[in-house]
Protein backbone atom coordinates (compact mmCIF):
# COMPACT_ATOMS: atom_id res chain seq x y z
CA UNK A 1 0.00 0.00 0.00
CA UNK A 2 1.34 3.50 -0.75
CA UNK A 3 2.41 6.01 1.81
CA UNK A 4 -0.72 8.60 0.36
CA UNK A 5 -3.05 4.94 0.67
CA UNK A 6 -1.73 4.00 4.70
CA UNK A 7 -2.32 8.01 5.10
CA UNK A 8 -5.74 7.95 4.32
CA UNK A 9 -6.34 4.52 6.21
CA UNK A 10 -5.24 6.12 9.15
CA UNK A 11 -7.06 9.48 8.74
CA UNK A 12 -10.11 7.09 7.81
CA UNK A 13 -9.65 5.37 11.25
CA UNK A 14 -8.81 8.42 13.34
CA UNK A 15 -11.99 9.89 11.82
CA UNK A 16 -14.26 6.80 13.05
CA UNK A 17 -12.85 6.52 16.42
CA UNK A 18 -13.40 10.21 16.46
CA UNK A 19 -17.32 9.83 15.60
CA UNK A 20 -18.13 6.36 16.81
CA UNK A 21 -15.88 7.12 20.92
CA UNK A 22 -18.38 9.70 22.05
CA UNK A 23 -21.70 8.10 20.32
CA UNK A 24 -20.60 4.53 22.22
CA UNK A 25 -19.85 6.87 25.49
CA UNK A 26 -22.79 8.77 25.07
CA UNK A 27 -25.22 5.31 24.52
CA UNK A 28 -23.07 4.49 28.40
CA UNK A 29 -23.41 7.83 29.95
CA UNK A 30 -27.32 8.09 28.75
CA UNK A 31 -27.87 4.35 30.08
CA UNK A 32 -26.01 5.16 33.38
CA UNK A 33 -27.79 7.86 33.71
CA UNK A 34 -31.51 7.04 33.45
CA UNK A 35 -30.31 3.52 35.66
CA UNK A 36 -29.33 6.28 38.25
CA UNK A 37 -32.80 8.15 38.13
CA UNK A 38 -34.74 4.87 38.40
CA UNK A 39 -32.39 3.95 41.40
CA UNK A 40 -32.72 7.22 43.04
CA UNK A 41 -36.46 7.15 42.50
CA UNK A 42 -36.69 3.87 44.27
CA UNK A 43 -34.90 5.27 46.94
CA UNK A 44 -36.59 8.27 47.47
CA UNK A 45 -39.74 9.17 48.78
CA UNK A 46 -40.86 11.70 46.33
CA UNK A 47 -41.29 10.43 42.41
CA UNK A 48 -37.98 11.58 40.16
CA UNK A 49 -38.61 10.91 36.52
CA UNK A 50 -36.37 11.98 33.41
CA UNK A 51 -38.81 14.81 31.85
CA UNK A 52 -36.30 15.23 28.82
CA UNK A 53 -33.34 13.41 27.09
CA UNK A 54 -31.75 14.51 24.07
CA UNK A 55 -28.85 12.73 22.91
CA UNK A 56 -26.13 14.39 20.33
CA UNK A 57 -22.66 13.26 19.16
CA UNK A 58 -20.53 15.30 22.18
CA UNK A 59 -23.16 16.18 24.21
CA UNK A 60 -26.70 16.06 25.84
CA UNK A 61 -29.79 17.65 27.31
CA UNK A 62 -31.52 16.06 29.98
CA UNK A 63 -34.16 17.71 32.54
CA UNK A 64 -35.59 15.34 35.60
CA UNK A 65 -38.47 16.52 37.43
CA UNK A 66 -39.15 15.57 41.50
CA UNK A 67 -42.63 16.04 42.55
CA UNK A 68 -42.71 17.03 46.28
CA UNK A 69 -46.10 16.62 48.05
CA UNK A 70 -47.07 19.12 50.24
CA UNK A 71 -49.69 18.80 53.17
CA UNK A 72 -53.50 20.20 52.05
CA UNK A 73 -53.23 23.31 52.93
CA UNK A 74 -55.95 24.51 55.68
CA UNK A 75 -59.02 26.65 54.40
CA UNK A 76 -60.86 28.70 56.96
CA UNK A 77 -64.11 28.13 55.36
CA UNK A 78 -63.53 23.73 56.17
CA UNK A 79 -64.62 24.71 59.77
CA UNK A 80 -67.92 25.53 59.02
CA UNK A 81 -68.23 23.12 55.78
CA UNK A 82 -67.35 20.07 57.95
CA UNK A 83 -69.42 17.59 54.83
CA UNK A 84 -66.91 19.20 52.08
CA UNK A 85 -64.13 17.34 50.72
CA UNK A 86 -60.65 17.90 52.39
CA UNK A 87 -58.43 20.19 50.15
CA UNK A 88 -56.43 18.11 47.30
CA UNK A 89 -52.78 18.32 48.32
CA UNK A 90 -50.25 20.55 46.73
CA UNK A 91 -47.90 19.15 44.69
CA UNK A 92 -44.76 21.30 43.69
CA UNK A 93 -42.44 20.22 40.75
CA UNK A 94 -38.50 20.62 40.87
CA UNK A 95 -37.19 21.06 37.67
CA UNK A 96 -33.57 19.91 37.26
CA UNK A 97 -31.53 20.86 34.30
CA UNK A 98 -28.82 18.62 32.91
CA UNK A 99 -26.00 19.75 30.45
CA UNK A 100 -23.68 16.90 29.58
CA UNK A 101 -20.74 16.69 27.45
CA UNK A 102 -19.37 13.26 26.41
CA UNK A 103 -15.63 12.40 26.51
CA UNK A 104 -13.22 11.04 26.99
CA UNK A 105 -11.55 14.30 28.21
CA UNK A 106 -7.82 14.91 29.87
CA UNK A 107 -8.59 18.17 31.57
CA UNK A 108 -7.72 17.76 35.13
CA UNK A 109 -9.28 13.66 36.06
CA UNK A 110 -9.90 11.22 33.46
CA UNK A 111 -13.58 10.87 32.81
CA UNK A 112 -16.20 9.62 30.29
CA UNK A 113 -18.61 11.93 30.71
CA UNK A 114 -19.51 15.39 32.57
CA UNK A 115 -22.83 16.70 33.68
CA UNK A 116 -23.49 20.31 34.82
CA UNK A 117 -27.37 20.57 36.35
CA UNK A 118 -28.79 23.42 37.68
CA UNK A 119 -32.09 24.29 39.32
CA UNK A 120 -34.93 25.36 36.79
CA UNK A 121 -36.80 27.93 38.83
CA UNK A 122 -40.56 29.10 38.39
CA UNK A 123 -41.37 32.57 37.54
CA UNK A 124 -42.29 33.74 41.06
CA UNK A 125 -39.50 32.74 42.48
CA UNK A 126 -36.70 33.48 39.69
CA UNK A 127 -38.12 37.18 40.01
CA UNK A 128 -37.44 37.63 43.86
CA UNK A 129 -33.99 36.20 43.24
CA UNK A 130 -32.80 37.81 40.41
CA UNK A 131 -31.76 40.97 42.57
CA UNK A 132 -29.65 38.68 44.24
CA UNK A 133 -27.85 36.33 41.87
CA UNK A 134 -29.07 38.21 38.53
CA UNK A 135 -28.62 35.36 35.71
CA UNK A 136 -26.38 33.05 37.35
CA UNK A 137 -27.93 29.75 38.68
CA UNK A 138 -28.65 29.20 42.09
CA UNK A 139 -26.80 26.02 42.61
CA UNK A 140 -24.76 23.98 40.21
CA UNK A 141 -23.61 20.44 40.65
CA UNK A 142 -20.71 19.03 38.33
CA UNK A 143 -20.43 15.23 38.33
CA UNK A 144 -18.16 13.48 36.68
CA UNK A 145 -18.26 10.10 35.00
CA UNK A 146 -14.81 7.73 35.83
CA UNK A 147 -13.72 5.78 33.01
CA UNK A 148 -14.71 2.85 36.24
CA UNK A 149 -18.12 3.92 36.68
CA UNK A 150 -17.49 5.97 39.99
CA UNK A 151 -18.84 9.73 39.65
CA UNK A 152 -17.34 12.54 41.78
CA UNK A 153 -17.84 16.51 41.29
CA UNK A 154 -18.52 19.23 43.17
CA UNK A 155 -21.85 21.66 44.25
CA UNK A 156 -21.48 25.65 43.69
CA UNK A 157 -23.12 28.64 44.13
CA UNK A 158 -22.53 32.38 43.05
CA UNK A 159 -21.29 34.86 45.87
CA UNK A 160 -24.37 37.61 46.52
CA UNK A 161 -23.59 40.85 47.88
CA UNK A 162 -26.94 42.49 46.79
CA UNK A 163 -30.57 43.44 48.05
CA UNK A 164 -33.92 42.23 47.52
CA UNK A 165 -35.93 44.52 45.41
CA UNK A 166 -39.19 43.98 47.62
CA UNK A 167 -40.89 46.17 49.58
CA UNK A 168 -39.65 44.56 52.45
CA UNK A 169 -36.13 44.54 51.12
CA UNK A 170 -33.55 42.72 52.41
CA UNK A 171 -29.82 43.03 52.12
CA UNK A 172 -27.47 39.83 52.26
CA UNK A 173 -23.91 39.02 51.91
CA UNK A 174 -22.46 35.38 50.99
CA UNK A 175 -19.95 34.17 49.48
CA UNK A 176 -21.34 30.94 48.18
CA UNK A 177 -20.60 27.34 48.73
CA UNK A 178 -17.73 25.48 47.82
CA UNK A 179 -17.99 21.62 47.81
CA UNK A 180 -16.37 17.65 46.62
CA UNK A 181 -17.52 14.56 47.04
CA UNK A 182 -17.30 11.16 45.09
CA UNK A 183 -19.29 8.34 44.72
CA UNK A 184 -18.48 4.62 43.72
CA UNK A 185 -18.86 0.93 44.47
CA UNK A 186 -21.53 2.35 46.80
CA UNK A 187 -18.80 4.60 48.86
CA UNK A 188 -19.72 8.52 49.08
CA UNK A 189 -17.00 11.15 50.67
CA UNK A 190 -18.97 14.46 50.96
CA UNK A 191 -17.05 17.87 51.95
CA UNK A 192 -18.79 21.14 52.14
CA UNK A 193 -17.80 24.40 53.07
CA UNK A 194 -19.94 27.68 53.52
CA UNK A 195 -18.86 31.30 54.19
CA UNK A 196 -20.61 33.35 56.92
CA UNK A 197 -23.73 34.56 55.79
CA UNK A 198 -25.43 38.29 56.91
CA UNK A 199 -29.28 39.17 56.20
CA UNK A 200 -30.20 42.68 57.42
CA UNK A 201 -33.94 43.73 56.84
CA UNK A 202 -35.43 47.00 56.54
CA UNK A 203 -37.40 46.50 59.81
CA UNK A 204 -34.11 46.34 61.62
CA UNK A 205 -34.03 42.53 61.97
CA UNK A 206 -30.65 40.87 61.42
CA UNK A 207 -29.73 37.14 61.25
CA UNK A 208 -26.31 36.44 60.74
CA UNK A 209 -25.02 32.02 59.99
CA UNK A 210 -21.22 31.76 60.58
CA UNK A 211 -18.99 29.27 58.92
CA UNK A 212 -20.73 26.04 58.03
CA UNK A 213 -18.37 22.97 57.45
CA UNK A 214 -20.06 19.46 56.37
CA UNK A 215 -18.51 16.23 55.71
CA UNK A 216 -19.84 12.50 55.46
CA UNK A 217 -18.18 8.91 54.46
CA UNK A 218 -20.78 6.88 54.11
CA UNK A 219 -21.38 3.11 52.68
CA UNK A 220 -24.25 2.06 51.02
CA UNK A 221 -25.71 -1.60 52.61
CA UNK A 222 -26.05 -4.23 49.51
CA UNK A 223 -27.49 -1.96 47.14
CA UNK A 224 -30.71 -0.32 49.53
CA UNK A 225 -31.98 2.63 50.48
CA UNK A 226 -29.95 1.92 53.70
CA UNK A 227 -26.25 3.90 54.10
CA UNK A 228 -23.87 3.75 57.50
CA UNK A 229 -20.89 5.48 58.28
CA UNK A 230 -20.52 8.59 59.65
CA UNK A 231 -21.24 12.78 59.23
CA UNK A 232 -20.32 15.78 60.72
CA UNK A 233 -21.86 19.85 60.43
CA UNK A 234 -20.41 22.31 62.49
CA UNK A 235 -21.55 26.13 62.48
CA UNK A 236 -19.16 28.73 64.09
CA UNK A 237 -22.35 31.03 65.12
CA UNK A 238 -25.27 31.47 64.25
CA UNK A 239 -27.89 34.57 65.58
CA UNK A 240 -31.00 36.26 65.16
CA UNK A 241 -31.85 40.15 66.43
CA UNK A 242 -35.00 41.72 66.36
CA UNK A 243 -35.94 44.73 68.47
CA UNK A 244 -37.26 42.81 71.49
CA UNK A 245 -35.53 39.05 71.07
CA UNK A 246 -31.69 38.08 70.28
CA UNK A 247 -30.72 34.17 69.82
CA UNK A 248 -27.29 33.32 69.74
CA UNK A 249 -25.74 30.00 69.52
CA UNK A 250 -22.35 29.47 69.04
CA UNK A 251 -20.10 26.26 68.32
CA UNK A 252 -22.93 24.00 67.20
CA UNK A 253 -22.03 20.75 65.94
CA UNK A 254 -24.31 17.73 64.97
CA UNK A 255 -22.57 14.38 63.92
CA UNK A 256 -24.02 10.88 63.23
CA UNK A 257 -22.50 7.52 63.44
CA UNK A 258 -24.69 4.45 62.01
CA UNK A 259 -22.31 1.27 61.91
CA UNK A 260 -23.21 -2.46 62.10
CA UNK A 261 -22.86 -3.87 65.65
CA UNK A 262 -22.95 -7.93 65.37
CA UNK A 263 -25.20 -7.83 62.72
CA UNK A 264 -27.80 -5.17 63.71
CA UNK A 265 -27.47 -1.43 63.26
CA UNK A 266 -26.53 0.96 66.02
CA UNK A 267 -27.00 4.63 64.78
CA UNK A 268 -26.13 7.29 66.58
CA UNK A 269 -26.55 11.51 66.46
CA UNK A 270 -24.85 14.25 69.02
CA UNK A 271 -25.68 17.49 69.24
CA UNK A 272 -23.35 20.10 71.56
CA UNK A 273 -22.52 23.59 71.37
CA UNK A 274 -20.74 25.88 73.68
CA UNK A 275 -23.57 28.13 73.93
CA UNK A 276 -27.32 29.27 73.72
CA UNK A 277 -29.03 32.57 74.66
CA UNK A 278 -32.86 32.92 73.87
CA UNK A 279 -35.04 35.67 75.40
CA UNK A 280 -32.73 36.37 78.39
CA UNK A 281 -31.79 33.12 79.26
CA UNK A 282 -28.61 31.23 78.97
CA UNK A 283 -27.55 28.14 78.45
CA UNK A 284 -23.37 27.04 78.43
CA UNK A 285 -21.63 23.81 76.90
CA UNK A 286 -25.35 22.03 76.07
CA UNK A 287 -24.93 17.95 75.03
CA UNK A 288 -27.72 15.74 73.97
CA UNK A 289 -26.44 12.43 72.73
CA UNK A 290 -29.72 10.04 71.09
CA UNK A 291 -28.86 6.24 70.32
CA UNK A 292 -31.05 3.87 68.42
CA UNK A 293 -29.96 0.57 68.94
CA UNK A 294 -30.52 -3.19 68.23
CA UNK A 295 -32.17 -2.25 64.52
CA UNK A 296 -32.66 -5.32 62.32
CA UNK A 297 -30.58 -4.50 59.40
CA UNK A 298 -33.07 -6.50 57.23
CA UNK A 299 -35.86 -5.25 58.63
CA UNK A 300 -34.84 -1.37 58.57
CA UNK A 301 -34.51 -1.79 55.00
CA UNK A 302 -37.35 -3.61 54.23
CA UNK A 303 -39.28 -0.49 56.22
CA UNK A 304 -37.58 2.08 54.53
CA UNK A 305 -38.40 0.67 51.08
CA UNK A 306 -41.87 0.06 52.13
CA UNK A 307 -41.97 3.51 53.83
CA UNK A 308 -40.59 5.31 50.65
CA UNK A 309 -42.78 2.67 48.27
CA UNK A 310 -45.88 3.66 49.88
CA UNK A 311 -44.86 7.86 49.63
CA UNK A 312 -44.61 6.96 46.02
CA UNK A 313 -47.86 5.03 45.50
CA UNK A 314 -50.07 7.14 47.56
CA UNK A 315 -48.74 10.51 48.57
CA UNK A 316 -50.49 12.08 45.51
CA UNK A 317 -54.00 11.11 47.63
CA UNK A 318 -56.15 13.61 48.89
CA UNK A 319 -56.72 11.70 51.81
CA UNK A 320 -54.35 9.06 53.23
CA UNK A 321 -55.58 6.09 55.02
CA UNK A 322 -53.54 5.63 58.25
CA UNK A 323 -55.17 1.95 58.47
CA UNK A 324 -53.99 0.87 55.12
CA UNK A 325 -50.45 2.48 55.58
CA UNK A 326 -49.93 0.82 58.13
CA UNK A 327 -51.04 -2.43 57.15
CA UNK A 328 -48.84 -2.04 53.93
CA UNK A 329 -45.79 -1.22 56.69
CA UNK A 330 -46.65 -4.19 59.30
CA UNK A 331 -44.75 -6.58 58.27
CA UNK A 332 -41.56 -4.85 58.16
CA UNK A 333 -42.56 -3.18 61.85
CA UNK A 334 -43.00 -7.08 63.07
CA UNK A 335 -39.35 -7.97 61.45
CA UNK A 336 -38.03 -4.83 63.25
CA UNK A 337 -40.03 -5.26 66.39
CA UNK A 338 -38.52 -8.92 66.63
CA UNK A 339 -34.63 -7.57 67.28
CA UNK A 340 -36.27 -5.48 70.45
CA UNK A 341 -35.06 -2.13 69.09
CA UNK A 342 -33.94 0.49 72.02
CA UNK A 343 -34.20 4.29 72.25
CA UNK A 344 -31.65 5.79 74.67
CA UNK A 345 -30.63 9.46 75.45
CA UNK A 346 -27.56 8.53 76.77
CA UNK A 347 -26.26 12.32 77.97
CA UNK A 348 -28.80 15.36 78.16
CA UNK A 349 -26.61 17.95 79.92
CA UNK A 350 -26.07 21.87 79.75
CA UNK A 351 -24.79 24.53 82.67
CA UNK A 352 -27.40 26.59 84.29
CA UNK A 353 -26.37 29.72 86.54
CA UNK A 354 -27.55 27.39 88.83
CA UNK A 355 -25.05 24.76 87.83
CA UNK A 356 -24.99 21.42 86.08
CA UNK A 357 -27.78 19.77 84.51
CA UNK A 358 -27.46 15.60 83.89
CA UNK A 359 -29.79 13.00 82.48
CA UNK A 360 -30.08 10.08 80.83
CA UNK A 361 -32.94 7.56 80.01
CA UNK A 362 -33.92 4.38 77.77
CA UNK A 363 -36.98 2.39 76.02
CA UNK A 364 -36.88 -0.86 74.93
CA UNK A 365 -39.18 -2.86 72.80
CA UNK A 366 -39.32 -6.15 74.74
CA UNK A 367 -42.14 -8.35 73.27
CA UNK A 368 -42.86 -9.87 70.28
CA UNK A 369 -43.24 -9.38 66.19
CA UNK A 370 -46.95 -9.28 66.65
CA UNK A 371 -48.46 -5.85 67.30
CA UNK A 372 -52.18 -7.63 67.47
CA UNK A 373 -51.73 -7.74 71.41
CA UNK A 374 -49.28 -4.84 72.26
CA UNK A 375 -49.33 -3.45 75.50
CA UNK A 376 -47.26 -0.74 77.46
CA UNK A 377 -47.01 -3.15 80.61
CA UNK A 378 -45.91 -6.05 79.16
CA UNK A 379 -43.72 -5.05 75.82
CA UNK A 380 -41.92 -2.12 76.86
CA UNK A 381 -39.65 -1.32 79.87
CA UNK A 382 -37.36 1.69 80.68
CA UNK A 383 -35.41 3.53 82.96
CA UNK A 384 -34.34 7.88 83.71
CA UNK A 385 -32.35 9.38 86.11
CA UNK A 386 -31.50 13.68 86.35
CA UNK A 387 -29.20 14.89 88.40
CA UNK A 388 -29.43 18.95 88.91
CA UNK A 389 -29.27 21.52 91.05
CA UNK A 390 -32.40 22.35 93.39
CA UNK A 391 -32.35 26.20 92.63
CA UNK A 392 -32.83 24.52 88.91
CA UNK A 393 -35.47 22.27 90.15
CA UNK A 394 -37.59 25.56 91.53
CA UNK A 395 -37.35 27.24 88.28
CA UNK A 396 -38.85 24.38 86.68
CA UNK A 397 -41.63 23.76 89.34
CA UNK A 398 -42.28 27.78 89.48
CA UNK A 399 -42.74 27.41 85.62
CA UNK A 400 -45.31 24.90 85.97
CA UNK A 401 -46.95 26.18 88.69
CA UNK A 402 -46.98 29.65 87.37
CA UNK A 403 -48.85 28.61 84.55
CA UNK A 404 -51.33 25.88 85.83
CA UNK A 405 -52.26 28.82 88.37
CA UNK A 406 -52.80 31.13 85.41
CA UNK A 407 -54.73 28.65 83.44
CA UNK A 408 -57.33 27.73 86.44
CA UNK A 409 -57.66 31.58 86.71
CA UNK A 410 -57.66 32.54 83.54
CA UNK A 411 -55.55 35.20 83.59
CA UNK A 412 -51.90 35.81 82.01
CA UNK A 413 -49.24 34.14 83.93
CA UNK A 414 -47.73 37.26 85.11
CA UNK A 415 -50.95 38.10 86.89
CA UNK A 416 -50.26 35.52 89.30
CA UNK A 417 -48.86 37.09 92.39
CA UNK A 418 -44.98 35.62 93.37
CA UNK A 419 -46.07 34.75 96.62
CA UNK A 420 -48.89 32.66 96.09
CA UNK A 421 -46.07 30.64 93.44
CA UNK A 422 -43.68 30.48 96.22
CA UNK A 423 -46.21 29.27 98.18
CA UNK A 424 -47.25 26.58 95.98
CA UNK A 425 -44.03 26.06 94.80
CA UNK A 426 -42.74 25.06 98.56
CA UNK A 427 -46.16 22.93 99.15
CA UNK A 428 -45.31 21.05 96.10
CA UNK A 429 -41.51 20.21 96.28
CA UNK A 430 -42.07 19.36 99.89
CA UNK A 431 -44.50 16.73 99.09
CA UNK A 432 -42.27 15.35 96.34
CA UNK A 433 -39.50 14.61 99.20
CA UNK A 434 -41.89 13.71 101.62
CA UNK A 435 -42.81 10.58 98.81
CA UNK A 436 -39.59 9.82 98.15
CA UNK A 437 -40.17 10.60 94.80
CA UNK A 438 -37.49 13.63 94.85
CA UNK A 439 -34.62 13.27 96.44
CA UNK A 440 -32.55 16.31 98.13
CA UNK A 441 -29.12 16.53 99.37
CA UNK A 442 -27.56 20.03 100.20
CA UNK A 443 -28.23 21.98 97.11
CA UNK A 444 -28.51 18.89 94.31
CA UNK A 445 -31.78 17.26 93.64
CA UNK A 446 -31.93 13.64 91.83
CA UNK A 447 -34.21 11.17 90.87
CA UNK A 448 -33.92 7.82 89.28
CA UNK A 449 -37.01 5.84 87.39
CA UNK A 450 -37.65 2.63 86.25
CA UNK A 451 -40.46 0.94 83.93
CA UNK A 452 -40.64 -2.83 84.08
CA UNK A 453 -43.57 -5.35 83.88
CA UNK A 454 -46.21 -2.83 84.46
CA UNK A 455 -44.63 -1.30 87.41
CA UNK A 456 -42.92 2.53 87.40
CA UNK A 457 -40.52 2.47 90.39
CA UNK A 458 -39.00 6.65 91.30
CA UNK A 459 -36.35 6.40 93.95
CA UNK A 460 -37.28 2.77 94.72
CA UNK A 461 -40.29 3.55 95.19
CA UNK A 462 -42.74 1.19 93.50
CA UNK A 463 -46.03 3.02 91.79
CA UNK A 464 -48.84 0.77 90.50
CA UNK A 465 -49.88 -3.06 90.85
CA UNK A 466 -47.78 -4.21 87.58
CA UNK A 467 -48.80 -7.31 85.48
CA UNK A 468 -51.41 -9.82 87.14
CA UNK A 469 -49.69 -13.00 87.07
CA UNK A 470 -45.97 -10.86 85.74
Amino acid sequence: MKAAGKAALAIGIIGVVAVAGPYVIGLRIESAFRAGIASMSEQSPYPIRISRYERGLYSAEAQTTIEIVLPPEAHAHEADHEDEAPAAPKIVQLRLNHAISHGPRLDGLLRLGRLVTTPQLDDDLKTSLTPLFGEQPLLTLITDLGVAGGISGSLRSPAVDASTAAAEALKVRWAGIESSYSLGGGHLLLQLAAPSLDIVGNDGKQGSFGQLAMTADMTQVDDSPLWIGTSTITVASLALKSAEVTSTLNQFALSSDTKLVDGAISSGVQFSATSFEAAGTRIDQPRLTVTFDHLDTAATIAMSTAANRYQQTHGKDAAVDPAAMMAELKPAFSQLAAGHPELRVDELSFGSPAGAVKAEGSLRYIGDANFDDFSPLTDVEGHAQFDAPLDYVNLLLSQKIRADLAGNAGVAPNEVPQEVIASALQNTRDALIAQGLLLVDGQQAKSVAAFKGGVLTINGKALGAGVPGG
